[in-house]
């Protein structure tokens, strides 16, 4: 397993549990070599909807309110 920023460092993302996964070295490998490790989530979502996913839907990126943040957490 292979610790994961789910927000980069160089992006200001922190050490701490919320920002940290777990995931496979192949998928981590995989994550860094398709979105280089600096995309911004609106940057990845237009990679997957242009070159990956079938032309009949789309994946939205948004930033979460507190409140849904909340919702989440307690899921």
């Amino acid at each position: 397993m292979s610790r994961h920023h789910r927000r980069p460092k160089a992006q200001k993302g922190k050490n701490d549990r919320r920002n940290i996964s777990w995931v496979s070295q192949e998928a981590h490998r995989a994550w860094h070599t398709l979105f280089n490790g600096m995309l911004t989530p609106l940057e990845i979502t237009d990679i997957i909807n242009t070159k990956f996913l079938d032309p009949d839907w789309e994946l939205v990126a948004f930033r979460k309110t507190e409140k849904q943040r909340v919702e989440v957490s307690n899921f």
